[in-house]
């Protein structure tokens, strides 16, 4: 995805977080007054299904998700802003150098964004909200490489018959995603969510994954 792209998200987003104060006035007028902010915060886990290149080398995973959403005057359109963590297992197609054999590999990404989010109108059951943020990611990808020597199976690291070593590659890039979700009040208090969200790192070969992840909204 050019970075281009990326720029016309981020433009977006900071015209619409300067828009926020604007909308929550006309929503405040709309419904016959001033109304508190809202802050929620949230947290959420599920499957991560990884894409386009990198799925040349990693398996899908699974991902865990916090963060916070920020309504002013109980508006529709608000700020959120997430922590993630997704962990995925190697493949048989990322290994290392040499005659080897390989070992356990894993990738996993750690991510920080922020942006816009917008409720739509519901019922007294649920309602749809969709998302839209920039931020960082760190990607960090490891495999261990196994060596043999004479006489049979090695152990990793300077084993009885061999030795072993690990590849290790990490990077750090601009990151950005799309989302929508579900939201359904508890009669015990929180909101159960269900999510999808399409996510991309600007890495040379650009990193796509589509988390899906359940959680609670306080």
């Amino acid at each position: 995805m050019p970075i281009t792209l990326t720029r016309l998200i981020l433009g977006a987003a900071v015209i619409g977080w300067l828009a926020l104060p604007a909308v929550a006035q006309a929503q405040s007028y709309e419904y016959g007054g001033p109304r508190s902010d809202v802050t929620q915060w949230h947290f959420g886990a599920g499957f991560s299904d990884i894409s386009a290149g990198a799925s040349n080398y990693l398996d899908d995973g699974w991902l865990v998700n916090g963060g916070f959403s920020y309504f002013p005057q109980a508006g529709a359109l608000g700020v959120r802003g997430d922590l993630s963590y997704s962990s995925y297992a190697a493949n048989g197609n990322y290994s290392g150098y040499g005659p080897g054999r390989f070992g356990p590999g894993y990738g996993d990404i750690s991510s920080a964004a922020i942006g816009g989010v917008a409720r739509l109108p519901g019922n007294a059951w649920a309602h749809v909200y969709g998302l839209a943020q920039v931020g960082v990611s760190y990607v960090q990808l490891h495999s261990d490489q196994y060596f043999y020597g004479p006489g049979g199976v090695c152990s990793p690291y300077y084993g009885p018959c061999g030795y072993g070593y690990g590849n290790t590659y990490d990077t750090s890039h601009l990151s950005w995603n799309l989302g929508v979700g579900v939201e359904i009040p508890l009669y015990w208090g929180p909101n159960l969510f269900v999510e999808a969200q399409y996510r991309q790192i600007q890495t040379p070969s650009p990193i796509e994954y589509w988390p899906i992840t359940v959680g609670l909204r306080f």
